[in-house]
């Protein structure tokens, strides 16, 4: 079995193998020596991830870019100029969609890093495992307990100058060669946050409690069963990009997985999993001045609540002989959705009332992915994979049936659709450790139950309000990617570039209304017809010496509306990273500088944003380790206190000034 290499979460760069795709690119959370294919050379670099690390933070390493709505909370992540429907995440597998209409709660905001082992990251259409994408996927596969281990308990501390950030992990493990057990807990508590520029940003602060419990059981020879169950509560959190803020979003999370080695060819495993999330939101804390004088329903509050439930079955073979690699998953989900929101004037005379913005929304889908990779030569492997969906979508809240059905009288509220993708891609290796790959692939994705049932919900970006559409056609797109990479002992990078071809783009379509009452447009989600995208992304990492390593990277993303000739939105400008790692175990250091070009290129129409200056900040860290079992880590973010926003961050909310932190990490 070929092992793809990978190197510490710290460190970007492309998974490379004789025999496996190099675009998936995986992230180790935890500092690893890495036992790679004889052809490959092991690869180690040691950096100690940081006590105050997020999923966010994996997320960018990754190579993701994400769109934020608050202080750090939980970004939603973005993948070569996509997003929402049009990529897949998933955690082990696992679709967990978010309850919050305004996207408050995107499906990572459920898990903490303490709890990941790596993120897999697909960025050319060919992992269709978990789901259909055009062309991005992202999988969180959670830290497992292991088999006869002695018990061993972790208490991670740490604490950040800039609002006032405080972190504990505490977590328990251990096994028996037939059980084994885990199980971890993480606090998050900010208050007000403060930006580059001296001011603080209020209502920005937020608490947050995560609880994960593992389970191993030794059921045979060539048997075992795991289980997993999460509990996830934050409150409090603040929103101040948007015009209200989360008082409470939690979720449980639990799967069942029953794993089978057949033979030294096959293996199987079975998941049965169901996750719950509920979300509440209010503008209650926000001052009465902005309730009067908003654009959207002034002087009313109007407190909203989501949920959403999820039931899911996947069964995933795999067959590996010497030339060949065969793997099945059959995938099925059942969604259920609700939101509302409550309308409480001001004025006690006039009464209250209720509006439905997803009336029990249901969706079921049954997928089937197979992907098949073939050792044509010692240098060349092609690779083949397919997908093919079947789902039904329905709402099932009579009231909302007729009022929905009101707007659109021709469409069908209970439908049956499909999607089909395909792609093709060939791995050839040129010199030892150099490589060249190319993929071909045709993807589709169905619509979200948010874009055909959502309604009335509005965006404060495009200060517009938008209505779901229940007879969407599907998103499809071509793409082509090429890239090439290498590896040595000291040396490793990779170059890669693409294009994308969407038809029939989802978005809420301009509207040409001119109303001057003061109150934001309504659009109807529709397409805007084609959508071209291009990028290019190019990582090194070269170890100068026993001790001292560089790593850089550098991409950039260009996007258009080619029919209504407008500039696709939230897309991140030209991004770059340096960092020098430097020391052994015992002592670590890390400077780290990231810049971004100006983003000048914005959407005027189909999304209205602002455009973004150019920025530049500075990192460093030091980490000492003293004895194995402790570890003492001081870091400072921002060191020059620059003052900038991220393209991709919601009505321009500022990122955090300097921050101090210093963690401790013990092990018993």
């Amino acid at each position: 079995m070929i092992v793809v290499a990978t190197i510490a979460s710290i460190i970007l760069f492309t998974a490379t193998a004789a025999r496996s795709q190099d675009t998936v690119r995986t992230i180790v959370v935890r500092e690893v020596v890495v036992e790679a294919d004889p052809l490959l050379k092991s690869w180690r670099l040691n950096r100690p991830l940081s006590s105050s690390g997020s999923v966010d933070d994996l997320m960018r390493l990754g190579g993701l870019t994400l769109i934020q709505r608050a202080n750090g909370f939980a970004g939603e992540a973005s993948m070569l100029g996509l997003r929402g429907g049009q990529m897949n995440t998933s955690i082990d597998g696992m679709k967990i969609h978010a309850a919050c209409v305004d996207k408050m709660d995107p499906s990572t905001a459920y898990v903490e890093i303490d709890n990941l082992s790596t993120l897999d990251v697909s960025s050319d259409a060919t992992d269709l495992r978990y789901g259909q994408n055009l062309g991005g996927s992202v999988n969180f596969t959670l830290k497992q307990p292991a088999l006869n281990t002695p018990v061993r308990s972790v208490i991670d501390v740490s604490g950040e100058s800039n609002a006032s950030m405080r972190r504990l992990r505490a977590d328990v493990s251990g096994g028996t060669p037939d059980i084994a057990l885990r199980a971890g807990y993480t606090l998050r508590s900010a208050d007000d946050m403060r930006s580059g520029d001296g001011s603080t940003i209020a209502l920005s602060g937020f608490t947050k409690h995560n609880l994960q419990v593992g389970s191993l059981w030794k059921v045979g020879d060539h048997d075992n069963v795991s289980a997993v169950l999460i509990a996830d509560l934050a409150t409090d959190v603040g929103y101040p990009a948007l015009i209200m803020d989360t008082r409470k979003a939690q979720a449980l999370i639990g799967a069942v997985t029953w794993r089978s080695v057949w033979s030294s060819f096959v293996t199987t495993s079975t998941k049965v999993y169901a996750n719950s999330v509920d979300h509440s939101m209010d503008d209650y804390d926000r001052p009465l001045s902005e309730i009067q004088n908003r654009a959207f329903m002034p002087n009313m509050y109007m407190p909203m609540v989501g949920t959403t439930a999820v039931y899911g079955l996947i069964v995933e073979s795999a067959y590996a002989a010497s030339e060949d690699i065969l793997k099945v998953v059959i995938d099925g989900t059942y969604l259920a959705a609700t939101a509302t929101m409550n309308m409480m004037p001001l004025d006690t005379t006039v009464s209250s009332m209720q509006l439905t913005n997803i009336g029990d929304a249901r969706v079921g889908t049954l997928g089937t992915s197979v992907s098949w990779e073939r050792l044509l030569t010692e240098d060349l492997t092609i690779r083949f994979g397919t997908r093919v969906d079947v789902s039904s979508r329905t709402i099932k809240d009579e009231q909302f049936r007729s009022v929905l059905g009101g707007y659109f009288p021709d469409a069908d509220l209970d439908r049956l659709t499909g999607a089909l993708s395909a792609n093709v891609s060939a791995y050839y290796t040129i010199a030892e450790g150099l490589n060249v790959w190319s993929v071909l692939a045709r993807s589709e994705r169905m619509p979200t139950h948010l874009e055909l049932y959502g309604f009335w919900l509005y965006d404060p970006q495009a200060n517009i309000v938008t209505i779901g559409r229940p007879d969407l056609s599907n998103e499809q797109a071509w793409s082509l990617d090429i890239g090439t990479s290498y590896r040595d002992e000291d040396l490793s990078f990779s170059i890669s570039g693409w294009i994308r071809t969407i038809n029939n783009y989802i978005a809420a379509v301009p509207t040409t209304d001119t109303s001057t009452t003061g109150e934001p447009p309504t659009r109807t989600m529709g397409s805007i017809g084609t959508a071209d995208l291009a990028g290019f992304d190019a990582r090194a990492t070269v170890r100068v010496l026993p001790w001292w390593s560089m790593q850089a990277s550098v991409r950039g993303i260009w996007g258009v509306g080619v029919t209504i000739d407008d500039p696709l939105p939230l897309i991140a400008p030209v991004q770059a990273s340096i960092r020098a790692v430097v020391g052994e175990r015992v002592l670590q250091g890390e400077l780290a500088v990231f810049a971004s070009a100006a983003q000048n290129r914005i959407s005027r129409s189909i999304l209205p944003e602002d455009a973004t200056a150019s920025w530049a900040r500075a990192d460093v860290l030091i980490a000492w380790r003293p004895i194995t079992e402790l570890r003492i880590q001081a870091s400072c973010t921002n060191v020059l206190d620059a003052f900038y926003h991220e393209h991709t961050s919601i009505n321009n909310m500022p990122s955090r000034g300097r921050s101090f932190n210093l963690g401790v990490r013990a092990e018993l």
